[in-house]
């Protein structure tokens, strides 16, 4: 076999992507090269990475007992034998891959391993290898199974691993498990690295053919014991006789020569003969043709005549056939006019009921936003108001803070930022906080319970069970809420009655809190009214609705929707339908 090429990323102590390719300078002109470097800088992870690749195991394995273990990031413990261990500390995945020509055909082929931890994190668990052999010419996938790709490198390279790490590789002082190999064992091993097989074959051949050789020989020797030498009389009449025949032979070349000559003469002859005959026959033939085709040509002369009108009558069928087409297309524009102008009228009524609408509904929520802040607005002169906008910074908010900004209501804006927003969402409260005229304060987790909470139960804790999600939530929301509200006496959000089942009857002052009234002026909104009113007035908003977020809260928490799903189904989708709320809207079931 032959390594053309060794490429990776993320084994043991390499860390980028690597590729050394044979078939390129300067490496295809050098007869020998070495691979040197301070320890450490990766000298035995390029053998490790080749032999990943063709058999999914590594010289650096081979040490220590089956049993040891060695820990990992995920906080399991692996086999040291186990060839994930090789993945570079702090990667989520990495990958060897070899092209080389096999020995048993001499095509190339592709040999491919790669190791992986869940959900690309760093401290995921390990996933089962995964390993392929392509043919590097058609890049046709020959086996995709672990023990399938092994058994195919063996039988292309003729080389089992043990073979191939005592032979080809002899990494790290490994050269003397070659020595240690018993006379049998090391003679095979240079047979299938060096091809000296053939050189036996073609020993055994030549001490065949040498032998069969001198049994000819000896068979000649003994003919020639049987015959005696001619005298020089017999030789001289014997020369005589040879020359006597020699004059005859050329006498006889002549005369066939001349007879040759004298056929050829006769058979050019009688094929003349023939030639005429058939073309007095073909002549007879043509002049009956001749005779049968004068209808033909006088319908000919006829054509002749009128070819001139040709164009004429082409233009004049051209014509018919696109005055005909003009009218059938013009037929089918009439009917669509009808059918537009029917449908435009539909749309301007619809379009004036829904503006009608609209505007009662944005009049409603103006005069509600206005009342609030009069009736809990600053208590005096240089206080805050009494009454604050809850501002998740999805559409419903920004809709609802461009209303406070445009009347230039005395109501404060607050966001819950929870340490775990979408960079999209981080960015729009930034520009929120540079064009509000009403001041936004931004609430934020306590470190300290924080800290606690990831320490005690993983970062992932909220994927784990319902209850630890709803702490996250009060740690990172109701804490820092209740903080928000401290001396409010009221409160406004955006939510709306459409937006799940658990909020039909969302109504627009809830007095059922008996520390604050709770004020909902989008509550009979719909989708539409929020987003017209986003087009209208050019209303900043986050870009995560681009892109099929219709709801937003904390990034480990919220994906984008598909095709007809609930409008909440991307906030904690691992959940049952009737659990989706943090607690901003419901009782708190968590302390």
């Amino acid at each position: 076999m032959r390594i053309l090429s060794i490429s990776g990323q993320n084994i043991a102590s390499l860390s980028d992507r690597f590729e050394i390719d044979f078939t390129a300078a300067p490496l295809n002109g050098a007869g020998l090269f070495a691979i040197t470097g301070e320890t450490g800088a990766g000298k035995s992870s390029i053998l490790d990475a080749m032999c990943l690749a063709l058999y999914g195991d590594a010289p650096r394995l081979a040490t220590g007992a089956s049993s040891d273990e060695v820990p990992d990031p995920s906080g399991d413990a692996i086999k040291a034998k186990d060839a994930r261990a090789i993945l570079r500390r702090g990667a989520v995945q990495g990958w060897a891959e070899v092209r080389f020509t096999a020995s048993l055909d001499g095509q190339d082929y592709i040999a491919r391993w790669q190791a992986r931890r869940a959900r690309d994190r760093a401290d995921g668990k390990l996933q089962n290898v995964s390993r392929s052999l392509a043919r590097a010419a058609d890049q046709q996938v020959l086996a995709s199974q672990t023990t399938a790709v092994t058994e195919q490198v063996v039988t292309l390279t003729c080389l089992t691993y043990e073979e191939f790490r005592r032979t080809v590789l002899l990494a790290q002082g490994d050269f003397d498990a070659f020595l240690r190999a018993d006379t049998n064992e090391r003679a095979g091993l240079l047979e299938k690295v060096t091809g000296t097989g053939l050189y036996r074959a073609v020993s055994t051949r030549v001490f065949e053919r040498t032998e069969a050789a001198r049994q000819v020989h000896d068979g000649l020797t003994l003919r020639r014991g049987e015959h005696r030498l001619l005298s020089e009389e017999e030789q001289t009449a014997l020369a005589a006789e040879s020359a006597a025949l020699v004059a005859e032979n050329a006498a006889a070349i002549a005369e066939r020569t001349k007879l040759q000559a004298d056929m050829e003469r006769h058979a050019r002859h009688a094929e003349a003969a023939r030639q005429v005959d058939l073309a007095a026959g073909m002549e007879s033939a043509a002049l009956v043709g001749l005779a049968a085709a004068v209808p033909q040509r006088e319908r000919l002369a006829l054509i002749d005549r009128a070819d001139p009108l040709r164009p004429l009558w082409t233009r004049a069928k051209e014509a018919t056939a696109r005055m005909a087409a003009a009218t059938a297309t013009l037929e089918t524009k009439r009917g669509r006019r009808s059918e537009a102008e029917a449908r435009a009228e539909e749309l301007r009524e619809a379009a004036t009921l829904f503006s009608a609408d609209f505007a009662a509904k944005l009049a409603e929520t103006t005069a509600l936003l206005e009342q609030a802040a009069h009736d809990y607005g600053a208590a005096a002169p240089g206080e805050p108001p009494r009454v604050t906008l809850a501002c998740s910074l999805g559409a419903e908010d920004m809709v609802l803070a461009h209303l406070i900004n445009q009347h230039q209501l005395d109501i404060g804006i607050f966001v819950l930022e929870t340490g775990q927003l979408h960079p999209e969402t981080l960015a729009l409260l930034e520009r929120l906080k540079a064009s509000s005229r009403a001041p936004v304060q931004v609430f934020t987790p306590i470190t300290e319970a924080t800290v606690e909470f990831v320490t005690r139960e993983g970062r992932d804790a909220m994927f784990k069970s319902i209850t630890l999600r709803k702490a996250c939530c009060h740690i990172r929301k109701m804490e820092p809420l209740e903080r928000a509200l401290a001396g409010k006496a009221a409160w406004i959000t955006g939510l709306r009655r459409e937006q799940s089942g658990t909020r039909a009857e969302v109504p627009l002052t809830d007095t059922s809190d008996a520390t604050r009234v709770k004020l909902n002026p989008l509550a009979q909104w719909s989708w539409g009214d929020v987003w017209y009113f986003i087009g209208q007035n050019q209303v900043d908003y986050n870009p995560l609705h681009d892109q099929f977020y219709p709801s937003i809260g904390c990034a480990p928490c919220t994906r984008a929707i598909s095709l007809g799903e609930d409008f909440r189904a991307g906030r904690w989708w691992w959940e049952e339908e009737t659990a989706k709320e943090c607690g901003l809207h419901v009782k708190a079931d968590v302390h």
